[in-house]
């Protein structure tokens, strides 16, 4: 009774048990800790806060760091290249991502549902990097041609709301015709004698090191962020 006194509360609401009294101290406590007369603090309360401050601060350093970040340029003019095609393509995807994720309520923002969208948009940020370096290099590190023609091919498809041929695309970029696991040329201790027919489509890309591995997958996450954003027409029947 002391505690809520000190705070300026009611020391007591109409029909409200001894139970209940010590539950609103305790949420009040929570929410709005302070320090009182005999130098006691609500320690629980001051490290929630000072994790918070360490938050916002760390939210503020990100966002001016990710104003710098090659990911989130902003581009005033029209691809010239095919490569420029997909680079735009990405950092376009990437900027709305990220005014969606600042446009939401900060109760979602706080929820356990907001913080796995921000770390999953995290994520994705941090595997597809290597590509974007390798598309805005201009050929000082170029993409393998045949990843590259599968990306290009998904970009457009994409561009024009064909995400059936889409999702085919990516799955030839991820991988190829090759039944899975199978991204080998040899499956024996004899060597086939159509080795050679073998195309560069039947490799699973996926298989070749990890850091494809984790752009293949982001490229996955951005067709269906994409799809969330541009529906496909609707069918008209006849």
């Amino acid at each position: 009774m002391s505690r809520l006194r000190a705070r300026g509360e009611p020391i007591t609401y109409f029909g409200e048990t001894d139970l209940q009294r010590a539950e609103r101290l305790r949420k009040l406590e929570l929410m709005e800790p302070t320090e009182y007369a005999e130098g006691s603090t609500n320690e629980y309360a001051k490290s929630v806060r000072e994790a918070e401050a360490q938050d916002a601060e760390e939210a503020a350093q990100a966002q001016k760091i990710e104003k710098e970040d090659p990911l989130f340029e902003e581009e005033n003019r029209s691809a010239e290249t095919d490569a420029e095609k997909v680079l735009f393509w990405i950092r376009k995807l990437f900027g709305m991502m990220q005014k969606e994720l600042d446009s939401r309520p900060e109760e979602l923002k706080r929820s356990a549902q907001g913080k796995r969208e921000m770390a999953l948009f995290k994520q994705t940020k941090s595997d597809i990097r290597p590509l974007v370096f390798q598309l805005a290099s201009k050929g000082k590190d170029p993409i393998p041609a045949d990843i590259f023609a599968h990306l290009l091919k998904v970009q457009h498809l994409c561009e024009i709301r064909d995400y059936k041929k889409a999702d085919e695309a990516y799955y030839q970029l991820a991988i190829g015709n090759a039944a899975w696991p199978m991204g080998v040329t040899m499956v024996g201790i004899h060597e086939r004698s159509a080795r050679e027919k073998i195309s560069s489509s039947s490799v699973a890309h996926v298989l070749n090191d990890e850091t494809q591995r984790k752009y293949i997958t982001a490229i996955k996450r951005l067709i269906t962020f994409y799809v969330k954003r541009f529906p496909p027409p609707p069918i008209i029947k006849s």
